[in-house]
């Protein structure tokens, strides 16, 4: 997280999708950013929300397994 996400929080749980929708479709409509919504479990949904752009703050990209386990690494060495 960093100082350039919106209210400095990156997800939202709600119950139920058609809530989860209703508020990515509002988060898309007042910020320019990525917005992420998956399915956690009875009916909760997450909806996460990041930068679009990458330099100026988060961004989702996929990583693949192997690539999150070096990332891991990577950020565990760097501490």
């Amino acid at each position: 997280m960093t100082s350039n996400s919106y209210g400095n929080k990156q997800y939202i749980a709600v119950e139920g999708l058609d809530k989860a929708l209703t508020l990515a479709k509002a988060i898309m409509e007042a910020h320019d950013c990525q917005i992420l919504v998956q399915r956690d479990d009875c009916d909760i949904y997450i909806v996460s929300w990041a930068n679009r752009y990458g330099n100026e703050g988060e961004c989702f990209v996929f990583m693949s397994e192997a690539e999150q386990e070096q990332w891991d690494e990577l950020n565990a060495n760097s501490n």
